[in-house]
């Protein structure tokens, strides 16, 4: 009776076990079903600065870094390139090769020649407006590799998208501008910065809001804001360090396949 009682019940589970094989079958064609590719190209429009900080409890460094913050600006910059996506539902995946320039302004202002009337001689500096502001920028340029987790909303043609992930960013070249005057009369410097004392590779997760109009059967144009920060911190060993972010409006096309 036990030996018939087993057979029973490893027959059962066979059967069970053959069933739910056949479903996850089942439910794996008809995803891949739904699936599909798009490829596309995007750009947006970017603005960024940076995050500093003191890998130390000196005062004069936090008095260095108050007057940094004080001075600095956000500057523009840009994020393009190509977009691999491949879909299966609601849920999205997508990756990119991406060239950014981010950066910020490290100071801005009118070079300050005192009183133009000089007491002493007695007559006027010759100094036309605009021809001593300047400007000092510091710019980078990475190549970004992200992978994204997008989530779709809504039917029909208009679609809207949460999008979390993380981005690979491979630094290829910093450097620093300072720009002197205005106009017909501006002058321009650029010098490289030592890259040796740099970090090339730096992970910074990002995220956005958007939404996905189809203009066709198989073409559509995304619109998001996005979000990009990078916790990993850009020098090696130094004592004020920092971090870059940037906001921005992420414009793509995009063809499905």
């Amino acid at each position: 009776m036990d030996f018939r009682l087993k057979r029973i019940l490893l027959q059962n589970l066979l059967n069970m076990k053959t069933i739910l094989s056949s479903l996850l079958v089942f439910i794996s064609i008809a995803v891949l079903a739904q699936s599909k590719w798009q490829v596309g190209v995007s750009f947006s429009n970017d603005l960024g600065y940076r995050t500093l900080y003191v890998d130390s409890s000196s005062s004069d460094l936090e008095g260095i870094k108050a007057n940094s913050d004080e001075d600095a600006k956000m500057k523009y910059g840009f994020t393009t390139g190509i977009n691999l996506i491949r879909s299966i539902g609601v849920f999205q995946l997508e990756t990119a090769l991406l060239f950014a320039q981010r950066g910020y302004i490290v100071r801005e202002g009118e070079l300050n020649f005192g009183n133009q009337i000089d007491a002493r001689k007695g007559f006027i500096y010759p100094v036309q407006e605009g021809d001593n502001y300047f400007k000092f920028k510091d710019r980078y340029s990475f190549i970004d590799v992200p992978i994204k987790l997008n989530y779709l909303m809504g039917d029909k043609r208009l679609h809207y998208t949460v999008s979390v992930g993380c981005a690979l960013n491979i630094l290829l070249n910093a450097k620093s501008a300072f720009v002197m005057g205005k106009g017909a009369k501006k002058e321009k410097r650029v010098s490289d910065f030592d890259t040796e004392k740099m970090r090339k590779l730096t992970f910074s997760p990002q995220a956005s809001l958007g939404l996905i109009y189809d203009i066709q059967e198989n073409a559509s144009i995304r619109l998001e804001p996005t979000f990009r920060y990078s916790f990993s911190r850009m020098f090696k060993n130094y004592p004020i360090n920092q971090s870059l972010w940037n906001v921005g409006l992420n414009l793509s096309y995009l063809r499905s396949f």
